[in-house]
């Protein structure tokens, strides 16, 4: 009840603002996704974002289901025993050095700064406001945000937290400035690859999308349910194909289909139970792993490069991988962003890539896990575009169209649309543009009403999508492992998180899971196991070595 009392104040304020700016304009915000230099020799991809005066740049990733912005100091204290201060430093996206910001002012826990009242997950810490920057145009004075002090989850989550969740402070602090016409984010990994062609820098854009980075048909459906799936984002998959480089195919799902909830800040492709999908996986691409990776890419599966073959299997998967959506919408990822040398930080925090090591980042869920649901993560974006407006309750996917310029599209939520007495103009449409999103599909519900000048229900009024202004700009964007340990110490993927206490040095691993099992009534249908290898087609990788370090 306190987080709609404060979203309803929050709004109404809001309104006040847009009620006497009659000629409203709004300009989505983007942000590059890339590597952010955060520290003297390290470096972590994120989205790079200032805070504090002078500014103090630091890397950051949307989590889930959190509403405020956690950002990490040198005292946080949560990084494993045996990680150096420095790849400590690295690993977190770099430290916000209180005492080096004119501006920053301190308060005993994030609500007393201004924050959400509830992240939806208990974390003990301090709160502090400081001047945010976002991009180059638009920043946020005094702008709340958490000093966690507890053990932060597992490696799957390292870096400064954007909250995302559907209070969050960042969407309605933009919005209520009139930065933002709808509490809508979208979002593109870029690409990760080991060599100039297959790397690009991603985007991560705040009220609105890029039409740039989207072609083809997209898939918009309703919100799904937060208690399965954190980001609301669940999807159902008709097929995971894989697609061999001799033009050939096999399937992984057979005639079944499989849930899965689409995670962006999440470090692998995909998890997927062990039995059958990803046992199948190595049958039909002939290769045995030899463990998993601890690095950034967490918990994916490792294969010995060093030689052409291992105990008679190949070396490493060298195709592609295609995910057909119920909608009949189709991703498919290529093998360079999938199937990468195994990377990591180093202990003087310089990144690193062990070449005689390949990971395929897929993590395979086993034992009391095999029922987890599925996730789709950030790899997942690198062939994908995914846009969320939490006004109209939906989402949207297409297939990723990698490329550096930029074509932002605002998005205004009918509330604000009318408060700002705006009218729709006319579109046109072209064979090249993407299909457009179908707002009469939208459940009723899918829009909250905004008070103007008094307070009016929550109405079901769909949202619209609107070609004000478009903007197209261009920007840039050997060392040995330790040894790997079994499955039985998985960290979970998990909030919440324990407070640390006395000298008590934590390690990443938390005690609590986060996934739920799926049950009877939750209308996906459980997939039969897909058909065995063919004994008369076997996929035989071609080629040497995978990886060249550009």
């Amino acid at each position: 009840m306190c987080c709609s009392i404060w979203l309803f104040f929050s709004c109404a304020i809001y309104s006040d603002i847009a009620s006497a700016t009659p000629n409203c304009t709004f300009e989505p915000v983007s942000l590059p996704i890339q590597d952010v230099r955060v520290s003297s020799v390290g470096v972590m991809r994120g989205i790079a974002l200032s805070v504090g005066s002078p500014p103090q740049e630091l890397s950051f990733l949307p989590i889930w289901p959190l509403n405020n912005t956690w950002i990490f100091d040198s005292l946080n204290g949560s990084c494993p025993r045996t990680t150096t201060n420095i790849a400590c430093e690295t690993k977190r996206g770099g430290y916000f050095v209180e005492s080096n910001s004119t501006t920053y002012q301190n308060f005993s826990d994030v609500v007393l700064a201004g924050g959400a009242p509830s992240d939806n997950r208990t974390i003990t810490g301090f709160g502090g406001t400081d001047g945010l920057v976002l991009n180059s145009s638009v920043s946020l004075a005094k702008f709340p945000f958490g000093i966690p002090r507890v053990v932060w989850p597992s490696p799957y989550h390292t870096q400064h937290a954007i909250g995302l969740g559907i209070n969050s402070t960042i969407l309605n602090a933009l919005q209520s400035a009139s930065q933002i016409g709808s509490r809508v984010w979208s979002m593109f990994w870029g690409l990760t690859g080991v060599s100039a062609p297959v790397q690009m820098d991603g985007i991560f854009v705040f009220g609105g999308y890029d039409k740039a980075k989207v072609q083809g048909k997209n898939h918009t459906q309703a919100l799904g349910s937060f208690d399965r799936c954190d980001t609301g984002m669940l999807v159902t998959l008709s097929d995971m194909q894989l697609n061999f480089p001799n033009g050939t195919t096999e399937t992984l799902l057979g005639s079944g289909f499989l849930s899965a909830c689409i995670v962006p800040d999440f470090p692998n492709l995909i998890t997927m139970p062990l039995d059958p999908y990803y046992s199948s996986f190595e049958a039909l691409t002939q290769t045995a792993n030899v463990g998993r990776s601890y690095g950034l890419n967490f918990f994916g599966m490792l294969y010995n490069t060093s030689s052409v073959v291992f105990f008679n299997k190949m070396n490493s998967y060298q195709g592609d991988i295609t995910f057909t959506l119920n909608s009949g919408v189709t991703i498919r990822v290529p093998n360079s962003q999938f199937v990468l040398p195994d990377r990591d930080t180093n202990l003087d925090g310089r990144p690193f890539a062990n070449t005689s090591i390949s990971e395929v980042l897929i993590n395979p869920t086993q034992d009391a896990d095999s029922k987890d649901l599925p996730l789709l993560g950030r790899q997942f974006l690198t062939s994908a575009y995914v846009m969320l407006d939490q006004d109209a309750n939906t989402f949207t996917i297409w297939q990723a169209n990698p490329t550096t310029n930029i074509d932002l599209v605002p998005i205004v939520s009918d509330s604000i649309l009318s408060a700002c007495n705006s009218s729709i103009p006319a579109s046109t449409s072209s064979t090249s543009s993407p299909a457009p999103i179908n707002h009469s599909e939208l459940k009723a519900g899918a829009i909250a009403g905004i008070a103007i000048g008094a307070v009016f229900a929550v109405g079901a009024l769909g949202f619209a999508i609107f070609y004000w202004r478009r903007r197209r700009v261009k920007y840039s964007g050997a060392n040995n492992f330790p040894p790997q340990p079994d499955y039985s110490s998985k960290p979970p993927h998990t909030f919440p998180l324990g407070e640390i206490s006395g000298s008590q040095v934590p390690e990443f691993e938390g005690s609590s899971k986060l996934f739920h099992e799926m049950t009877a009534d939750q209308a996906i249908e459980s997939p039969p196991p897909p058909p065995p290898p063919r004994s008369d087609s076997p996929r035989t990788p071609r080629g040497g070595h995978l990886f060249e370090l550009g």
